[in-house]
């Protein structure tokens, strides 16, 4: 019996987060919502992928997608984690 599909935030999309975009394409069971804060980089990936949902605010994502996400995947400067990761459980993802 399959797991179904999951519902993904990925948070930064730089270069490594490019990679975790890349491996979930590759899963094909995983709805995919980018955040990504940068214009010019948001703009890139919808022209790249333009299949996924995209959001600039993680903060506003984070209520409005609060109960339809199954996992938040933070690939943005370490020292960024924290304050993410915290409103993430805040919001009960």
């Amino acid at each position: 019996m399959g797991r179904g599909r999951l519902k993904v935030m990925l948070v930064g999309c730089g270069v490594q987060g490019e990679k975790h975009l890349r491996a979930y394409l590759e899963m094909g069971d995983v709805d995919l919502v980018v955040c990504e804060a940068s214009e010019a980089r948001l703009k890139e990936l919808k022209a790249r992928y333009p299949q996924l949902e995209y959001v600039s605010d993680f903060y506003e994502a984070v209520d409005q997608l609060a109960g339809e996400l199954d996992a938040v995947d933070i690939c943005t400067p370490t020292k960024t984690h924290y304050k993410l990761v915290m409103a993430a459980l805040k919001a009960d993802l």
